[in-house]
């Protein structure tokens, strides 16, 4: 957020950043300048005056929120309370592109229900926020037979997934019977979130994939949740405005961005569209869509690859088995993931009844994460670990039995020359190269090769359509597919264990020495309280009064709980309302509430702290959005 207001100053001209000292180079505006500016605002636009107020107001908190005494996300919800937050987002929601745009989308989605022939649409919203867009999509399918569409609404935020859930329940003419609410966070995997695959024809969502760390992935997670013939649909906000920046900045979620986004969380509709591309989807449109348009939102969809054949291929697959065949080979499709071992096991045993023995292997399977130390998470790991490690051992578990001649591992050359944020990308490949050495051991002739980027193919396609709509041209370097299958032979016949692949002089970077360690978080101011036991038991009975939360033990945090941010910050302003403790938000998240009941006791020498070491769980929920 300084960084941030730092730059807007040098843009405008009032400062100059030299090395490390800031030169101011003309005066700012005065205090009195602001005021009368406001005040004309409000004059002419009553309206807008809310959007002021909101200014105004998270201005005024910089100095308490940057220096870490108020907690950024409680100067946007004062308490815990939304009302500030959504007048100034109503307002501009009714001013923006984005209004339409839902609209647009929720006719669209009615317009979907209506065509489905002998079943329900199945609806997914994500990030359903304050509601705007989940207004209109509940109107919309209110207005269709109740068989025709069901809707499941999520939201990282458990307070306003319950918000959402409220207002379903209020009588109201634009209720849809078939409305689900559930706690979804898009930038993990939805399927260890009780999500199934395939599950939706519409995924959609409003201002939430910006949101999330790596959109890249994020896009791969609703990829998953579509179901083929499927569409994914964003209305999300691509044009950078600096007041944005100066009231949401102060949410720790909005700088969160691991990816190669630059000075902002915002893409681009373009960008949008090759990002789409990237995940897996298909025909991305925009609208509005040309580039320079002024708009501030854009609808952006795309469509999930349905299957041509049995075989479940797309339109590219069968294009290259058909060229394969061309060429003489004789070629067969099984789907499989790799990362079920029992159905990998079941999968090859079929293939090799139908073919017989299996003689050589190819491994090029893997999926890319893609996280900096800071953001790496357990799923991310998993992801790359997944297919591309676990998957080859349980290949070479099902042909056990089998008499390998040959196996090529295909591994990335990023293991030596590394790369931003390929943490577990690298691992997951290095690890090739130590079960590429014991089956070296035991008599096969396996082969590691560490491959440069293949142009137009595959992941490298991906990469190149990302960096192009990023920067505008293409990208240099690489490999052609068929030099790359050359050397592929010069490999196998010169019978080498281990090598590179490049188009160009590989070089190792230094890495610098030394790791940073977590931060202390706070320590939370502390008051006289009743005896322990006691005051433990009256915590632990408003905790779940106040959170509705069914079932709530003195050792478990509140986060584990079901408990978001919002909740925390309501429940903060209500610790201090009620027994006139202030505890900070963040020990409220992570800690036992035991230990929480414990600070929150002021000892006979008034010597005691809670410290809070800024644990993995809150850097979870931070990077996933829910402040």
């Amino acid at each position: 957020m300084l960084d941030f207001q730092l730059a807007t100053l040098e843009r405008a001209g009032f400062i100059a950043r030299r090395d490390e000292r800031i030169v101011w180079l003309r005066d700012a505006p005065t205090a009195a300048d602001g005021d009368a500016a406001a005040a004309l605002v409000r004059r002419l636009d009553r309206e807008l005056g809310l959007v002021v107020d909101l200014l105004e107001h998270s201005v005024r908190c910089y100095r308490e929120a940057l220096s870490g005494d108020t907690d950024s996300i409680a100067v946007l919800y004062p308490e815990g309370r939304p009302e500030l937050m959504e007048a100034a987002a109503q307002v501009m929601f009714r001013r923006s592109i984005g209004g339409p745009a839902c609209s647009l989308l929720a006719r669209w989605v009615a317009e979907q229900a209506r065509a489905t022939d002998g079943r329900p649409l199945r609806v997914l919203e994500v990030g359903a926020g304050n509601g705007f867009l989940t207004r209109e999509l509940m109107a919309a399918l209110a207005a269709l037979p109740d068989a025709a569409a069901t809707i499941t609404v999520t939201d990282v935020g458990r307070a306003f997934v319950i918000a959402a859930q409220r207002a379903q329940r209020a009588p109201r003419p634009d209720a849809v019977p078939a409305a689900t609410f559930r706690v979804l966070d898009i930038s993990l995997d939805p399927t260890g979130q009780g999500f199934e695959p395939e599950d939706f024809d519409v995924v959609c969502g409003l201002n939430v994939v910006h949101a999330t760390p790596e959109t890249a992935r994020t896009l791969g997670h609703l990829r998953r949740l579509v179901a083929p013939g499927g569409v994914v649909a964003l209305v999300e906000s691509v044009r950078q405005d600096c007041w944005v920046d100066m009231v949401a900045g102060l949410a720790e979620g909005w700088w969160s961005y691991a990816d190669d986004r630059l000075g902002s969380p915002l893409r681009t509709a373009s960008a949008w569209r090759a990002q789409l591309v990237a995940a897996g989807l298909e025909d991305p449109v925009a609208l509005p869509g040309t580039v320079g348009d002024p708009s501030d939102c854009a609808l952006i969809m795309a469509g999930r690859p349905e299957p041509v054949d049995g075989g479940g291929l797309s339109h590219r697959e069968q294009a290259l088995v058909d060229e394969l065949r061309a060429l003489g080979s004789a070629v067969e499709v099984e789907r499989m993931d790799l990362r079920d071992r029992d159905g990998t096991l079941c999968a090859v045993a079929a293939l090799r009844t139908r073919l017989g023995p299996v003689a050589g292997l190819v491994h090029a399977s893997g999926r890319i994460a893609g996280a900096t130390a800071a953001n790496l998470r357990p799923d991310d790991v998993d992801t790359e670990m997944g297919a591309r490690v676990r998957g080859l051992l349980h290949v070479l578990d099902a042909l056990a039995e089998e008499t390998l001649e040959r196996v090529v591992l295909c591994s990335s050359l990023n293991v030596i020359s590394g790369g931003t944020g390929q943490m577990a990308y690298v691992a997951s490949n290095a690890a090739l190269a130590g079960i590429g050495e014991v089956l070296r051991e035991h008599g096969v002739a396996a082969h590691v090769v560490h491959w440069d980027r293949w142009r137009a193919t595959g992941l490298g396609q991906m990469f190149e359509d990302r960096y192009a709509a990023l920067t505008g041209h293409a990208i240099g370097g690489g490999i052609d597919p068929s030099a790359a299958a050359a050397a592929l032979g010069d490999i196998v016949a010169y019978d080498l264990a281990e090598c590179a692949v490049s188009g160009s002089p590989v070089v190792a970077p230094a890495w610098p020495p030394g790791a940073r360690d977590a931060p202390a978080l706070a320590e939370p101011p502390r008051v006289d309280a009743d005896d322990n036991a006691v005051f433990a038991q009256r915590l632990i009975a408003y905790c779940r009064r106040t959170l509705e939360l069914p079932e709530l033990s003195l050792s478990e945090p509140l986060l584990d709980a079901g408990a978001d941010s919002l909740d925390v910050l309501a429940l903060q302003a209500g610790l201090v309302d009620t027994f006139g403790v202030n505890v900070y938000s963040a020990a409220l998240m992570t800690e036992p509430l035991s230990r929480i009941a414990d600070a929150c006791l002021m000892p006979a020498d008034g010597s005691a702290t809670l410290e809070v070491v800024a644990p993995e769980k809150l850097g979870l929920t931070l990077s996933g959005g829910a402040t």
